[in-house]
């Protein structure tokens, strides 16, 4: 899982920006790892480490890399598309292998249950009973109850398989121990339902499971578009709407929501016992035409702007919100659109920029792909300008600028004589080596880029003092700066993982020290020959 979680994200990481993808990685990440049984800790910190050895894998992979070569290219080395890649690789290869092997061994829970994995409420209160069923063509086709693992998410309290063969309604329960001629019968397949009694926290969950549908999904695409703008929420419905019909299409054009699941007040004191696989009344698969009874608590899907309105005011009363619970963005004709434009778009963009000279400017080719997602609503242009961070432009700028004053006023000559002469009378490798140290040692305190500009200026004086290529300096100082895996605060992504993994300062140091050692030596022994073969 490790392993391929590692050159995945690195893939991606090599073509978009490091911080959304982790974002986007860690949920996904923390289901799947819950589903498997893995300690999400053994993976997060891995996740953050892909990422920023992915940003490497091209010149677009991470605003060092155009900075670097901003500082080298006057001094005649320039960084091209794919520059980087070549010594990237051998990085990635180090990464994975190094988090595949020692990263469950070494970041576990510090308790059991620590990691969330056997968090499972033990009763049947305020759940409610969803129908799932697989997609036709799904990769969850064939697998079992025991495979998905669906058991160990959050607020699950029981699953059962209900198929009909010959419409004879044969139930198969999903007590997770059964002979291996019982788990084959329970294989899924496409006309099968999966009725989950769980929290509406673990609907949200279960959700975003690849291959999993609502058996009532149709219902919820009357809503439309703009799904990053809906959520759930558990609302009680008011006694004007008791004995009341649910028009799916009324309700999509009046309330703008529709219905997932529901419990009446029977189910809350009646729970079934945990683990039996004992179902009682099935879920219900369609609520177009169900008649609300007093008591009944809804999970709605609707938009955000729609709580609290004066409609929503007179119809329902007491309304929660469940956080993080917007509907996953896949499975339709337009998702499937938007993946293959940007994966052609991307390659296009590939293609031209391996072209040299006679290609258009990177940032130009950028801003028209960009102009294209936006056009076909992979992005709102809203997303677009929070992604823009003022802060971290003006850092780089400002770094920029600092790297020219240390050059014109011949500080950036005195650091360099400073590190030649700790590190002369040991060699030309402990001069390289000390750049590295000293471009992690700066990167604790400053943003990436601003280290890059700043060590750059500080590397080519040593360069011309030692006779070393600039270019081999310019990969020590570019890869060094691109990997910071000893401190939670030296890296964006190591501050996104650091609350979701449970880690403290001293796990990062435990893990990521002997992996910076390691890609202290692997970068500082291929910087001559990466410098000499990559293209530019």
């Amino acid at each position: 899982l490790i392993f391929r979680m590692f050159f995945a994200v690195a893939l991606l990481s090599g073509f978009f920006n490091n911080t959304p993808i982790v974002v986007m990685m860690v949920p996904l990440l923390q289901s799947l790892c819950l589903r498997q049984g893995v300690p999400c800790q053994a993976v997060l910190m891995p996740l953050s480490f892909a990422a920023q050895a992915g940003g490497s894998l091209t010149k677009m992979g991470s605003s060092i890399n155009f900075v670097a070569d901003a500082v080298f290219q006057p001094y005649g080395y320039k960084i091209g598309f794919f520059t980087l890649t070549l010594g990237c690789c051998f990085i990635c290869f180090l990464g994975a292998a190094y988090c595949s092997l020692l990263g469950p061994k070494i970041l576990k829970p510090a308790e059991p249950g620590a990691d969330g994995s056997s968090a499972r409420n033990g009763g049947g209160e305020n759940h409610f009973k969803v129908a799932f069923k697989a997609s036709e063509h799904g990769p969850l086709i064939g697998a079992t109850l025991e495979d998905l693992g669906l058991h160990r998410i959050p607020g699950v309290n029981e699953i059962a398989l209900h198929r009909d063969w010959l419409r004879r309604g044969i139930e198969l329960r999903s007590a997770f121990s059964a002979s291996r001629e019982e788990a084959e019968e329970r294989q899924l397949g496409a006309e099968d339902l999966i009725q989950v009694t769980c929290s509406a926290e673990a609907v949200a969950q279960l959700r975003h499971v690849r291959g999993l549908e609502l058996c009532n999904d149709f219902e919820l695409s009357l809503l439309g578009s703009m799904r990053r703008k809906r959520c759930l929420c558990e609302v009680a419905v008011k006694e004007s709407l008791v004995g009341s019909t649910i028009d799916a299409r009324r309700w999509k054009s009046e309330l703008r929501c529709a219905v997932v699941a529901s419990r009446g007040a029977e189910t809350e004191s009646a729970p079934a016992a945990e683990g039996t696989g004992t179902v009682g009344a099935r879920a219900t698969q369609s609520f177009n035409g169900y008649v609300i009874q007093s008591g009944d608590i809804l999970l709605l899907e609707t938009f955000q702007e729609m709580v609290g309105s004066d409609i929503w005011v007179e119809n329902f009363g007491v309304v929660r919100l469940v956080p993080n619970s917007a509907p996953p963005r896949r499975g339709k004709p337009a998702d499937s659109l938007r993946a293959v434009f940007i994966v052609v778009g991307l390659l296009a963009m590939i293609i031209i920029a391996s072209c040299g000279e006679k290609a258009p400017s990177l940032p130009l080719m950028a801003v028209i792909f960009l102009c294209g997602i936006i056009m076909v609503k992979g992005l709102k242009l809203e997303e677009v300008y929070q992604e823009i961070n003022g802060q971290v432009l003006l850092t780089i700028v400002g770094a920029l600028a600092l790297g020219r004053a240390l050059e014109v006023s011949c500080l950036a000559n005195c650091m360099a004589q400073c590190i030649i002469a700790v590190t002369k009378p040991v060699g030309t490798v402990a001069v390289k080596a000390g750049i590295y140290a000293a471009t992690i040692g700066l990167g604790q305190f400053l943003n990436s880029a601003a280290n890059v500009a700043i060590m750059g200026k500080i590397a080519i004086p040593i360069a011309h003092s030692m006779t070393i290529p600039v270019g081999e300096m310019a990969m020590i100082v570019t890869y060094a700066a691109s990997a910071c895996y000893t401190a939670p605060y030296g890296y964006q992504t190591n501050t996104l993982v650091l609350k979701a993994g449970g880690y403290a300062w001293g796990d990062f140091i435990k893990f990521g020290g002997a992996l910076q050692l390691l890609h202290m030596c692997l970068v500082v022994a291929m910087a001559a020959w990466c410098a000499k073969f990559s293209p530019e």
